[in-house]
């Protein structure tokens, strides 16, 4: 009979601790499910910005590659400008974007480059507000600009295969 109050204790408290586990769960942030933060195939990259020619010019490097992408002057001006934190007598679009963004109080985790389309390249700009994951499409020069204005760094990360396949090697 020992033996059989014994299973019965230990088979209680086991479904004790799973209900309560259950139960903690279903007031876990939604940020346990965590696919858009994932950064498996992704390399960070480095982002410098050039906007001194007729065109901007933006070079991401991760590890021995490295990609130079033209983007229209404003671009490179706008991604320069959130860089040196310097912001206009009239803000503009990106400027509104991370006003918008620190109203809600969200927060840019990270910017992912993750494919190309039509000689574009396209991105994932994941923001946080609360316990919400959002993964917003976006081009990745707005991403950047956007990102460059907070006062935090955001990481940028690029597909690796991508990457590789489009860059330079330069080591």
């Amino acid at each position: 009979m020992k033996n059989e109050e014994r299973t019965t204790k230990i088979i209680v408290i086991v479904l004790i601790i799973v209900l309560a586990g259950m139960a903690a769960y279903a007031y876990l942030p939604d940020l346990l499910i965590l696919p858009n933060l994932s950064t498996v195939g992704l390399v960070p990259i480095n982002v410098e910005i050039d906007a001194t020619g007729p065109n901007g010019i933006v070079t991401l490097t991760g590890g021995c590659y490295q990609i130079k992408a033209n983007v229209e002057k404003e671009q490179a001006i706008s991604m320069l400008n959130g860089l040196n934190k310097v912001v206009g007598p009239r803000p503009n679009t990106h400027d509104l974007f991370k006003d918008t963004l620190n109203t809600l109080d969200a927060k840019i985790l990270m910017i992912k480059i993750t494919d190309l389309r039509e000689d574009a390249y396209i991105s994932k700009m994941v923001v946080r507000k609360g316990n919400t994951l959002l993964s917003l499409d976006s081009r990745p020069s707005d991403a950047i600009a956007i990102a460059l204005r907070g006062d935090y760094k955001v990481p940028v990360y690029m597909n690796e295969t991508l990457l590789k396949k489009d860059g330079a090697k330069i080591c």
